[in-house]
């Protein structure tokens, strides 16, 4: 009886420090409100799929260079984007384009809309929010 008690209180502690470190502890680590992000559209493909669980870090605005996969919000909209700087103007205005749409995104961002730069892939992982996300 004391073996079950014991392996169930362990369980508990896991199950909380697993949602608690993403939560609370990766956004300290990696430097930004967004270090775990879920591909959601083929805009990307082949680099990412749907369903990739996407880790970002936190970068500085002077290291944002052309070739980079970055997470950003969409100028006047609520959502975020995950795509790849295409080009930069004047030192201010990011251009970004999906490795599988024709043509770059029809805005720029700056880079407050930036919330950070693709560091790992995890494959498959994101299906299960993408799930819950349609419900």
């Amino acid at each position: 009886m004391i073996h079950i008690r014991t392996t169930y209180i362990v369980l508990v502690i896991l199950t909380i420090a697993c949602i608690m470190i993403p939560r609370y502890a990766f956004p300290r680590l990696l430097g930004t409100s967004v270090p775990l992000d879920v591909v959601e559209s083929g805009s990307m493909e082949p680099e990412l799929h749907i369903g990739d669980l996407l880790v970002a870090q936190g970068i500085r605005y002077k290291d944002i260079k052309v070739g980079l996969i970055i997470v950003f919000k969409r100028p006047s909209a609520n959502y975020l984007i995950v795509h790849r700087v295409y080009a930069i103007h004047n030192k201010a205005m990011i251009i970004t384009k999906g490795d599988n749409n024709p043509f770059p995104d029809p805005f720029y961002i700056t880079s407050s809309d930036v919330k950070g730069v693709v560091i790992a892939r995890i494959p498959l992982v994101g299906y299960l929010t993408l799930v819950f996300r349609l419900k």
